[in-house]
């Protein structure tokens, strides 16, 4: 039943990465395996009282600052696209 768990959980990773790339791009994949990472060392400080360091504590908040960015950045490009896209005859 474990083994049989595993590879379900498996298939639905890999089902979504490919979501993920296909509707995306790689480098939105690539940023989204960085936020999980850093929720991740998140959890483990909340939930277990795993210490973080001064340099994991800035290494998140710079990894998130960056995804905020690109996510804004996105964003604007996609609203820019739409907006020429309306502005066609």
């Amino acid at each position: 039943v474990t083994v049989l768990f595993s590879g379900v959980v498996a298939f639905l990773v890999n089902l979504s990465i490919y979501w993920i790339i296909g509707n995306t791009s790689a480098v939105t994949y690539n940023m989204f395996g960085h936020f999980k990472f850093c929720i991740t060392l998140i959890g483990g400080y909340l939930l277990f009282h795993d210490p973080l360091s001064l340099n994991q504590a800035l290494g998140i908040l710079c990894t998130l600052a960056g995804i905020l960015s690109y996510t804004h950045f996105k964003l604007v490009e996609q609203e820019e696209g739409k907006s020429r896209l309306a502005q066609r005859p």
